[in-house]
């Protein structure tokens, strides 16, 4: 997946653990070297990677630094950064930073991801009860497009008090989120909320879809009606009909809550009858409660 933010501090997000590459797009006030992308001033791209590794530890890297900070995207960086992540076959774009102004140059590069089978992560304005209109996630209304806005939610599902639902489509918890790497750390990580910190997840949660669905399709004998779907059509299926609760009888998402539990199992629930560690008991738990679990109308288990 490619993540576009601040960059990643190798103090916070240990490299070693995932195949990372990246690229930077910004430049220091002087000079025309760029600011490497592994050399951030700002630790929301640390915290943003390494909460998608706890969700997904085998998932691969593409950084793309287009801010110095959060608070500081571009959009012509950000049009430079999706076209980069095109370039490199990602499945997942995650963009847990927002733009303030429409621009048609970025919904023109939307476009190309999605027409390259890329899935887009984005989040939401976090402004509470003042309604504001941020981009990329307003994309999402038009059609065809590969857009899916998140806001922020407590461990209980409440919206969170400066979050903002008008344009989600899903909700994920994004309070008083740990993104430390890893329990052996040796920098604990002070615990960060926002609607980025939910975009996050959802990324994590879509690249576990995006995993399990690849190798469900490699099992002899087991394929579903989704297996030659597109990265889009595979993720927002399994966000709509199995991983959320449904708010409303309307078939279009409109900040429905994600419950990955509802599929994936944790540490402390995760079925005792697999050896979680052999990759045979991971297709075997795929193969007996994941391919199960899409059993809908949309999602059908064939048994060759």
């Amino acid at each position: 997946m490619a993540v576009l933010d601040c960059g990643i501090d190798r103090s916070l997000f240990d490299p070693q653990e995932h195949y990372v590459t990246g690229i930077s797009y910004c430049h220091p006030a002087f000079g025309n070297k760029e600011s490497q992308y592994w050399l951030a001033t700002d630790p929301h791209g640390s915290h943003i990677c390494n909460i998608i590794s706890q969700i997904d530890p085998c998932c691969s890297f593409y950084i793309a630094k287009v801010a110095e900070n959060k608070h500081d995207p571009k959009a012509d960086r950000v049009i430079k950064a999706i076209d980069w992540a095109i370039d490199q076959r990602v499945d997942i774009i995650n963009l847990s930073l927002v733009l303030f102004k429409e621009d048609d140059e970025v919904w023109d590069a939307v476009k190309r991801a999605a027409n390259n089978n890329i899935v887009i992560i984005c989040s939401t304005a976090d402004q509470g009860l003042v309604t504001q209109e941020v981009w990329p996630a307003m994309y999402s209304i038009r059609p065809e497009n590969s857009i899916i806005p998140i806001a922020a939610t407590s461990a209980n599902g409440r919206l969170m008090e400066y979050s903002s639902e008008t344009f989600a489509h899903y909700t994920l918890q994004g309070e008083n989120v740990t993104p430390t790497p890893s329990p052996d750390a040796k920098i604990v990580q002070r615990q960060v909320s926002g609607s980025s910190v939910a975009t996050a997840m959802a990324t994590g949660v879509a690249s576990l879809v995006l995993a399990c669905h690849r190798i469900a399709n490699a099992i002899p004998g087991c394929s579903t009606k989704m297996s030659k779907s597109p990265n889009q059509t595979v993720i927002k299926e399994m966000f709509k009909h199995k991983l959320c609760i449904r708010t409303s009888t309307d078939d279009s998402p409109k900040h429905w809550p994600i419950k990955p539990e509802k599929v994936f199992p944790t540490k402390e629930d995760a079925p005792k009858e697999y050896d979680w560690g052999e990759p045979q008991e991971v297709q075997r738990w795929i193969q007996n409660v994941y391919m199960k679990s899409k059993s809908t109308n949309d999602l059908v288990m064939i048994n060759n």
